[in-house]
């Protein structure tokens, strides 16, 4: 298995992945027997498969180091380009739903992969490819600004990440002043945080009613796969969460209280649940990876014989 750093990247020609999904819809539409539509079908999925791997690892690597130019550049691509494609995917779709083989295909498959394909019929429209381009945006922008935060503190310059292994030591007023820098980040950039967030829901909204649905709550249901519930059934939950965990969730925190020798566990003191399990994620995150093949591998001896590091 090859390691993510060794992974190849190149940009999809999403041209030809139009011109490839034309003529697998060809292939599919003129299908005498299951096994060439069948053979059709797959050729969609590769070809999406295709697109989504590279699309992923760009995603990955723009995550890992958002001032790298190259995938930078690679994201505003895809936040440009996928909301077209999914216009010609819809007619793909189209086709294997409307097919005399969908009983065949459904049973090989699984019903809820074509619960999926009827989803995106509804969710796919060419009013709203602009505004999904633009919600692609934003949600970059939004990122951007958070990764970009750092502060001074105990003589490093720290981010988010490397705030929190000050956040999980056992020095209590270290944690706590760890905890208030992390807190001044984000109050730092809160305006344009803010005002990225409103114009992010703003746009999320119009895609929703162009869609025609009521509001976001509606459509992000459906758009994230949620199926089998709704929101009156979260509601529920919430209320299930507050009469049943909540009471075992303070139970717990007095117990931590206790393990700590504090009398009142505070905002700054629920990460740490002992003190001497402190955990230090910056200066052990080289060693995690092989750690967790190691472990893995004892557990589950079969699977974790194809992972490399």
């Amino acid at each position: 298995m090859e390691k993510f750093k060794d992974l190849k990247y190149e940009r999809p020609d999403l041209k030809k992945a139009k011109q490839d999904f034309s003529a697998c819809c060809k292939q599919f539409g003129a299908a005498k027997t299951f096994e060439e539509a069948d053979n059709a079908f797959l050729g969609f999925q590769r070809i999406m498969e295709s697109v989504t791997t590279q699309n992923t690892i760009a995603s990955i690597r723009n995550t890992m180091n958002m001032k790298d130019e190259f995938y930078d550049a690679e994201i505003k691509f895809f936040n440009r380009e996928m909301p077209k494609l999914m216009m010609t995917l819809k007619k793909a779709v189209k086709a294997v739903l409307a097919s005399p083989f969908r009983p065949q295909l459904e049973e090989k498959y699984g019903s809820h992969m074509f619960k999926d394909f009827e989803v995106q019929q509804r969710l796919i429209k060419l009013t709203t490819v602009l505004p999904s381009i633009r919600e692609n945006d934003l949600t970059t922008e939004y990122s951007k600004t958070a990764a970009a935060c750092s502060v001074e503190f105990m003589g490093e310059k720290c981010n988010f990440y490397g705030l929190l292994r000050h956040m999980q030591s056992t020095d209590r007023e270290e944690r706590k002043a760890a905890f208030e820098a992390w807190a001044k980040l984000y109050e730092d950039v809160s305006g344009k945080l803010d005002a990225q967030y409103a114009k992010l829901v703003k746009t999320r909204c119009t895609i929703a009613k162009r869609l025609g649905f009521k509001s976001y709550i509606d459509y992000v249901y459906l758009a994230r796969g949620r199926y089998d519930y709704d929101a009156q059934k979260v509601a529920e939950f919430r209320e299930a969460v507050r009469k049943y965990i909540t009471p075992l969730c303070d139970r717990l925190f007095r117990e931590q209280a206790g393990r700590l020798g504090i009398e009142k566990l505070e905002w700054y003191d629920e990460s740490l649940t002992i003190l001497t399990a402190t955990h230090c994620p910056s200066d052990r995150r080289k060693n995690l990876p092989k750690k967790r093949v190691r472990c893995t591998k004892r557990c589950l001896p079969r699977p974790a014989s194809s992972l490399t590091l």
